[in-house]
């Protein structure tokens, strides 16, 4: 299953980002002030066909699920494809947000983990190139004053 007119982007998740290791240390306040929030990564062509300039926010839909984050427009992305950062999660919104708001933005959500999905050797599902579609937010209203402020 690929791009098409309902799912015009490829999806990549699993992006690592500094300063992060996996999942971790977004608690540690001089680490998250670096990177306060995730981003969806896309090329200056693909941003402005779906009306967003870099800061905006959006839903990255899938087939399986989606998840909300800032835009970041790179002339270094290709053409066509959305990365999507792994591992975020919200230690300011623990008791307010199922899993400190994990599931606003884990990448883990967009792809199908159904057998035929999986990499029979680590048994998980491939991250790489599944359809996906962008729908312009306004801020989003779950999300703590740092997550959307910086």
């Amino acid at each position: 299953m690929g791009p098409d007119d309902d799912y015009p982007y490829a999806v990549f998740t699993g992006m690592r980002e500094d300063p992060f290791f996996q999942t971790g240390q977004r608690n540690i306040g001089v680490l998250r002030r670096r990177v306060p929030r995730p981003s969806l990564f896309l090329h200056p062509d693909d941003a402005a066909r779906e009306g967003l300039v870099d800061g905006d926010w959006a839903r990255l839909e899938t087939p399986t699920g989606s998840v909300v984050a800032a835009i970041a427009v790179r002339d270094t992305m290709k053409a066509g494809h959305v990365r999507v950062p792994h591992g975020w999660w919200y230690p300011e919104l623990r008791g307010e947000a199922d899993l400190a708001g994990a599931f606003i933005n884990s990448d883990a959500v967009l792809c199908d983990d159904a057998d035929e999905w999986l990499d029979h050797e680590q048994g998980v599902p491939h991250f790489k190139g599944f359809p996906g579609r962008l729908v312009k937010l306004d801020e989003p209203p779950e999300l703590s004053e740092l997550a959307l402020t910086g």
